[in-house]
């Protein structure tokens, strides 16, 4: 019955333990879901930068009369090129033409190029959204979005943001680190429960040894106490017979 209750309660630690532990290590893969999405959106802000930076170095070095597929196989970003006229020299550089693309001016050579932001971004699976805010407008993440990154770039003709949202994949966890902990709590809880029973079983042995010398010992108490009773008991009768002689 004892070791019924003891296996009992060795199977509810367990239990406890491997719920414990389980949730703490699914929030730390969720976190870390979070993380490599993270260093996702900073590789993909790098590689945008770079390639906006690379608008702004190449664009002062055409004169519009370049061939545009050439150009293209070079720079895939750029869909058109164009010459323009009479174009303010403090006019914007930069001109929206839609969600995706922009018109990227030079007016000191007075030309224009069209500029495809879907090549420049580039596909990233992991994110549920990611776009390039061509008017720089701060806006609030969307309510689908569980996790949602936001950052301007430094460039002065194309101060464009960066906007990534994703969600995490719930159930696309890893399962061979759950069974490995629930295996090592069950490793654990098993050598402990044994490790105590042993304990408890010595300490129930080293009780009985007790008990036993104690009953052993008012045993022998007991015998001693009749011996010398039946002993005083003639000598008790003998000394009254010769203090009677004597008398």
């Amino acid at each position: 019955m004892n070791n019924r209750k003891f296996l009992k309660r060795g199977l509810l630690i367990w239990l406890i333990a491997c719920l414990l532990s389980s949730v703490l290590l699914y929030a730390e893969q969720i976190r870390r879901q979070f993380w490599d999405l993270d260093r996702a959106f900073a590789a993909a802000f790098a590689e945008t930068g770079a390639v906006l930076t690379q608008n702004e170095s190449v664009l002062p070095l055409l004169n519009g009369d370049e061939d545009l597929a050439a150009l293209r196989k070079k720079f895939p970003q750029i869909r058109d090129l164009q010459k323009t006229q009479g174009r303010a020299l403090d006019a914007a550089r930069v001109e929206p033409v839609g969600d995706t693309q922009y018109w990227l001016y030079n007016p000191w050579r007075q030309i224009r190029v069209l500029i495809d932001t879907r090549s420049v971004i580039g596909a990233r699976p992991h994110f549920t959204r990611l776009s390039l805010d061509l008017r720089g407008n701060v806006s609030p993440p969307s309510e689908e979005a569980f996790w949602h990154w936001q950052r301007q770039f430094s460039l002065h003709t194309q101060p464009f943001i960066l906007r990534a949202e994703a969600r995490p994949a719930w159930l696309n966890v890893a399962p061979v680190p759950f069974v490995l902990l629930w295996l090592g709590w069950g490793i654990v809880i098993a050598a402990g429960g044994v490790i105590l029973w042993q304990r408890k079983q010595r300490q129930k042995a080293d009780q009985r040894a007790r008990y036993y010398q104690h009953a052993r010992l008012n045993t022998l108490g007991e015998i001693t106490a009749g011996i010398v009773h039946e002993i005083n008991q003639p000598l008790t009768a003998v000394q009254t017979w010769i203090q009677g002689a004597q008398r």
